[in-house]
């Protein structure tokens, strides 16, 4: 089962300033165990920034990109959800780092990571981000993307 935690910031009271009391950011906190599945197998699936279309059941495309000499993804969500804009910032030692630059998702200084472990004779994937959330809810959607994708990688290693 994905095992979970979130922090969201409570809702703000009619009288307070806007931002008063208020973390700046939210944290999305995602993980799930895949028994006697390797580490490296897991990582040959989510490791390749390009390739979540492989592995993400809500993505219907990806395709890399350079900007600035940077590593980049468009990615093309199913459904007509519109492109994602992701920048890598990290891909090593079975961690990677992006943030998103240009999205439809209700967030903003998004950054993400995922990390890949060996856990109990198998591994553990965790998957987190933090961001300012623009728009009511986006805990659950940022959640939602990462439950969809462990399912996709369920289905994968039938675990």
């Amino acid at each position: 089962d994905v095992m979970s935690t979130e922090s969201a910031a409570p809702d703000q009271a009619p009288e307070q300033a806007p931002d008063q009391n208020r973390p700046t950011h939210d944290r999305v906190e995602r993980w799930m165990d895949f028994p006697g599945v390797s580490p490296q197998a897991i990582w040959d699936a989510v490791g390749k920034f390009a390739m979540i279309d492989a592995w993400h059941p809500g993505v219907e495309a990806c395709e890399a990109v350079s900007l600035a000499g940077e590593p980049h993804r468009h990615v093309t969500v199913k459904g007509g959800g519109g492109r994602i804009l992701e920048k890598l910032t990290h891909n090593a030692d079975m961690t990677q780092r992006y943030e998103i630059v240009e999205s439809p998702l209700p967030v903003e200084d998004y950054k993400a990571t995922i990390h890949v472990f060996a856990h109990e004779g198998g591994t553990r994937m965790f998957w987190s981000s933090t961001f300012t959330p623009t728009a009511p809810g986006a805990e659950k959607v940022v959640a939602g993307i990462y439950e969809s994708g462990f399912r996709g990688l369920r289905e994968i290693f039938g675990r």
